[in-house]
């Protein structure tokens, strides 16, 4: 078998050439949920009901802040519960590392990565099961787990039209997501009440497969608060959508 080292120098020598992200824009100073915050959220699939729900934390610890989702979906011939943990620098904004656990149907999943290791390429130590082992890709731009990014997206200050790039560590997955603020703001209706907001609309694709993409498009509220107030995201069983229950 070959060591660690040489699967990943063989990783590298066969991937495709990625184009740079440009540098992403400095986070606002001054931000409620940095001081810790908690956000509810009901969740549908499928064109129909209510199939889930989700929570959304943010802890301050020491000399970083801790972010966490937690979740469950309930689908025809599906049935997911999962969290994931990301620990952030306080000034950055930006992951240092990131843990998912996911149960669905009885497999039991988990992934975890280090933002801070050093070099070009980005890995990601998995377990499915009784099976392991660890990806590793290209880096194109800053990497974000997918609880990170949502936070990032929403301290940054956008002007209409700008546009955004970073890759995204979710699960085993390695994603490209490169998106844009659309121009104006819009009232958002969700179970916590109506909202001013901005939308942010964005690709996401799939480092290793560019053939599968899907839309991402997130509702940002235009208070101090810059609340997440929706995110629809596309997925191989249709649009997932979550909305602001309780902020």
């Amino acid at each position: 078998m070959l060591p660690a080292a040489a699967v990943l120098a063989l990783t590298l020598a066969g991937a495709p050439a990625v184009s740079a992200c440009a540098p992403l824009p400095h986070p606002l100073s001054e931000l409620a949920w940095t001081r810790g915050e908690r956000l509810t959220y009901s969740v549908t699939a499928l064109a129909g009901g209510r199939r889930g729900s989700c929570v959304l934390s943010a802890t301050s610890q020491g000399q970083g802040l801790e972010l966490a989702a937690e979740g469950q979906l309930s689908v025809p011939f599906a049935n997911v519960r999962g969290s994931a943990h990301s620990s952030v620098g306080p000034q950055t904004l930006k992951p240092r590392r990131f843990q998912d656990e996911l149960d669905s149907d009885g497999v039991h999943r988990t992934s975890h990565g280090d933002m801070e290791r050093p070099g070009l390429a980005f890995r990601v130590e998995w377990a499915n099961g009784s099976s392991r082992g660890m990806n590793a890709f290209v880096k194109a731009g800053s990497v974000f787990d997918a609880v990170s990014a949502i936070y990032y997206l929403r301290s940054m200050d956008l002007a209409p039209g700008a546009g955004f790039c970073f890759d995204t560590a979710a699960g085993s997955r390695y994603w490209r997501l490169s998106g844009h603020r659309a121009g104006g703001e819009e009232r958002v209706d969700t179970p916590a009440g109506s909202f001013q907001a901005i939308r942010l609309e964005a690709v996401a694709t799939r480092a290793d497969d560019a053939s599968v993409r899907y839309p991402v498009r997130l509702w940002i509220s235009t208070d101090s608060r810059r609340l997440p107030l929706a995110l629809e995201v596309g997925t191989a069983i249709g649009t997932v959508r979550a909305a602001l229950e309780h902020p």
